[in-house]
Order: structure tokens, then C-alpha cells, then sequence
């Protein structure tokens, strides 16, 4: 229904606008030094709004330039968080399915994407300490300190 209503309306004022054109085109002339410029009204009003359009668009395009940055940093903080849960979530599983050594390496991968990756550190040390890997042990509990 709102669309037809919209439909109706735009051939309702096609229409309209159409019926004043038909009756009076109007006349412009711009002069300036030499140059001369001469056109109906309704074209002058139809280019007055194609420039609109122009400048509108290249101001917003310049303006999401000059945002790329930021478009840039909100893209690569979402891949990371979402990379930080996938490799957390398997890194879990892995740990309650006491497969030490694969849930050692996710557990590493995930503390790769999170800034206080200090659970993940836990968990790989942990992961290290059940395969008595002693040494690797002590420098997850040493990142994690960091």
C-alpha cells in the first residue's frame, strides 16, 4: 500500500511539474566578461541540482577518505576478536578432551589475537605442564606475567 501511494504520488507530481513546463519554460541568462549563458528555467533547475548531487557525492567520498583509517582499524579489531574466540573455543574443547598438545597450540593462537591474553597463557602452560614440557610451561606463565 505504501508503495503505491508513493508510485501515485510520483506521477502526481510528474504530471504537475510537467504541466508547468508546458505553460511557461521560463528563461535564464547569465552573462559574464565574454561568455554567455542561456537556458530555460527548468534545465537551469535540473543542472543546479546535478551539481548538488556532484558535490554532495564527492564531499562524502572525500570524507570517507580521510575515515579509511578507522574503517581499517574497526575491521582488523573485529577479525582479531573473532580469530581470539574461534582458536579460545577450540582451544577449550581440546582441553577438556585432554588432547594436551592441540590445545596447547590454540590456546598460543588465541593469546596471538587478544590483548590480555593472560587466560590463554594459563591454559597453554597448563596444556605444557600435562606433556611435561616444563620449559615451554615456564614461558607461557612468563608472557602471561608480562
Amino acid at each position: 500500500m505504501k508503495t503505491l501511494f508513493t508510485g501515485l504520488l510520483v506521477v502526481f507530481l510528474g504530471t504537475f511539474l510537467g504541466y508547468l513546463v508546458h505553460i511557461d519554460s521560463g528563461y535564464i541568462a547569465i552573462y559574464y566578461n565574454n561568455w554567455t549563458l542561456e537556458t530555460s528555467v527548468w534545465v537551469g533547475i535540473i543542472m543546479i541540482l546535478l551539481m548538488y548531487l556532484v558535490i554532495h557525492t564527492l564531499s562524502r567520498l572525500f570524507l570517507h577518505l580521510f575515515k579509511i583509517n578507522r574503517y581499517v582499524s574497526n575491521w582488523s579489531s573485529r577479525h582479531a576478536n573473532k580469530k581470539y574466540l574461534q582458536y579460545s573455543l577450540k582451544g577449550i574443547k581440546e582441553f577438556a578432551e585432554q588432547n594436551w598438545r592441540q590445545a596447547e597450540i590454540s590456546m598460543k593462537k588465541a593469546a596471538h589475537f587478544n590483548k590480555s591474553s593472560i587466560p590463554s597463557y594459563i591454559s597453554a602452560a597448563t596444556s605444557a605442564n600435562r606433556q611435561s614440557a616444563y620449559r615451554r610451561r615456564d614461558d607461557f606463565i612468563q608472557k602471561a606475567l608480562e
